[in-house]
């Protein structure tokens, strides 16, 4: 499954480092190189991480003769057995990446010791109707958790600037009621309209340019994705590259989701974040809220 994703597709460039793992709707699936694959498994609970493509099947090909094991993830480390290691790009929520028909789980053996599952005779894992009808609205609609997951990740980015070089009192507010609204989603908040963007800055002939990325909540609107800037002399480019954006307006059946798009937006924000601290990042705060939204 995981050799599948790693073949270059035709007319791919270069191949992509990273594999993506979910584990979700009784499936654990992976994806790399615009490839998705999957299998039926007994998912404890849902998640997803990111890690490189050669190092994740390295440790899957120590564990080849083994017909079932473990893998847990939990807080950013990989747990099988008694190995553990860091794997970026965790999150405690996860969909299916695309929509598919649920069938039951036939494997029993995946339950420890051979048991029989709870409630009495064996039954196929993902039978029961509830969460069968639950899993395929989560595939048709994944607005609520996706905006959720973003908005947490969101979150955290904000917090990481408060202590960022250059941050005055007036940005730590407005990033603050950023980080309101974000942990809010997916409720919007009235009131509330904060664009918030950290950038790292290279000296190039004739100016500079910078990259990095960029959230804005408000009352009405979320939307992450890369900010680039770019000044060369007496002209000056500000592009905002979305890679997720979404209106209170719209309905779930409005959204086309890019599961790849969102997990790179929070890998590299993530990579930028982590300079908060040592003087390098620029972090820019544009606050529109009313001034009494959150009294």
């Amino acid at each position: 499954m995981v050799k599948t994703v790693g073949k270059k597709m035709p007319g791919q460039k270069k191949a992509d480092p990273n594999v993506r793992v979910f584990a979700c709707s009784a499936r654990v699936f992976v994806e790399s190189n615009q490839t998705v694959d999957g299998v039926e498994a007994l998912v404890f609970a849902d998640g997803q991480f990111t890690m490189p493509y050669d190092r994740f099947q390295f440790l899957l090909d120590t564990f080849k003769t083994k017909k079932h094991f473990t893998l847990e993830v939990d807080q950013g480390r990989m747990h099988i057995g008694t190995f553990s290691q860091p794997v970026p790009g965790y999150l405690p929520h996860a969909l299916p990446p695309g929509k598919f028909v649920v069938f039951p789980v036939t494997d029993l053996g995946v339950l420890p010791n051979n048991q029989t599952p709870i409630g009495g005779s064996p039954r196929p894992v993902a039978c029961d109707d509830h969460l069968k009808t639950q899993t395929e609205s989560m595939a048709e609609k994944p607005s609520p958790v996706i905006l959720q997951v973003l908005g947490q990740a969101a979150a955290a980015l904000a917090r990481k600037l408060y202590s960022a070089e250059d941050v005055s009192p007036k940005m730590v507010v407005g990033l603050a009621r950023a980080t309101f609204a974000l942990e809010k989603l997916p409720r919007f908040t009235a009131g509330v309209d904060v664009l918030f963007s950290a950038s790292l800055k290279d000296t190039i002939p004739g100016g500079y340019e910078e990259s990095g990325f960029y959230v804005h909540v408000s009352g009405d609107v979320f939307e992450v994705g890369h900010r680039e800037m770019l000044r060369r002399g007496t002209s000056f480019r500000d592009d905002f590259l979305p890679s997720y954006s979404k209106r209170c307006s719209e309905s779930p059946e409005d959204e086309e989701l890019d599961w790849v798009g969102v997990d790179g937006w929070i890998e590299d924000a993530g990579l930028y974040a982590q300079h908060a601290s040592d003087g390098t990042l620029n972090v820019r705060v544009h606050d529109q809220s009313k001034p009494k939204c959150l009294t």
